[in-house]
């Protein structure tokens, strides 16, 4: 039977089909581990090209490059000059294209903040951003690692304004645990040339067998549908309890199954919202 055990988190997005899921850790990790797990990517492997198309076609996108772990070490100081803007705050975005968008290369963002406490921009945000990327010549890059397959009740946070990112990063649930690639046209893609991708385990076959799985456990077993269904009844069921407690909960918040619940710290004190949790733990939620 399948484990419905859950950390209440889906360790922070990274196993939203839930945790060891048989299809993907018994099936696809046990069946391809047998087979082949690593290569020189210098070989083509049978399992990374047929994940890539599945992938690419799914969402849209005419090529991806699988992300490796080695590619973020070793490159600090970072350089600066890099620009930060508020999140959600298409104004100051803008003011900021003007006055230096000619030097702007990209604007990374997060559709939906995960660590900063699930934030939601604005109706409308991401559109705005999406014109004004467009109208500066300026790369429209979607982190996606968190919000993306199905925990916001949507496949990816941005199709809920129907707006397609020049990049888009994934990660996490796209493996039900360390799998992570970016998506882009060949546009943008092909200006990194051949041997200037080579990453020792980006694109391994046991990480390709394991994500094919993954996707298909997110289509098979409708979790954007449901996501979005139950989402909105633990929205519901939350903000019940914050009519009962509105002077320690703040606000209640969320997309799909992606939610958070904010206390007011002062009306709680001396409790604290790490303290909740422990109780939670004892009651055996999470």
């Amino acid at each position: 039977e399948k484990d419905t055990s859950t950390d209440f988190l889906a360790a922070y997005s990274a196993v939203n089909q839930g945790h060891c899921h048989p299809k993907i850790i018994i099936k696809a990790l046990q069946e391809q581990v047998k087979k082949l797990s690593l290569g020189s990517r210098a070989f083509y492997n049978d399992q990374f090209p047929i994940f890539a198309e599945r992938l690419t076609n799914m969402l849209g996108y005419e090529m991806l490059r699988p992300g490796d772990n080695d590619a973020t070490r070793g490159f600090g100081p970072l350089l600066p000059g890099n620009l930060k803007v508020d999140f959600g705050d298409a104004d100051s975005l803008e003011n900021i294209f003007k006055e230096k968008g000619d030097k702007i290369a990209g604007f990374i963002f997060e559709p939906i903040q995960g660590e900063a406490g699930v934030v939601i921009p604005p109706d409308g945000y991401l559109k705005t951003v999406s014109e004004l990327c467009t109208k500066q010549n300026v790369l429209m890059i979607a982190d996606e690692v968190q919000s993306g397959l199905a925990r916001s009740g949507k496949m990816l946070a941005c199709d809920r304004e129907e707006v397609r990112p020049d990049m888009m990063i994934l990660g996490k649930a796209l493996g039900g645990g360390p799998v992570s690639a970016v998506h882009a046209d060949k546009d943008v893609m092909l200006h990194i040339k051949p041997g200037q991708h080579g990453r020792k385990f980006g694109g391994n076959p046991l990480a390709s067998a394991v994500a094919m799985v993954s996707l298909d456990v997110i289509e098979q077993e409708k979790l954007v549908e449901r996501s979005a269904s139950f989402g909105e009844e633990l929205r519901i069921q939350l903000n019940e309890i914050k009519k009962q407690f509105s002077s320690y909960i703040k606000e209640v918040r969320g997309r799909g199954l992606f939610n958070a619940v904010e206390f007011n710290s002062e009306s709680l004190s001396p409790v604290s919202a790490y303290d909740i949790c422990l109780s939670l733990k004892e009651r055996s939620f999470g």
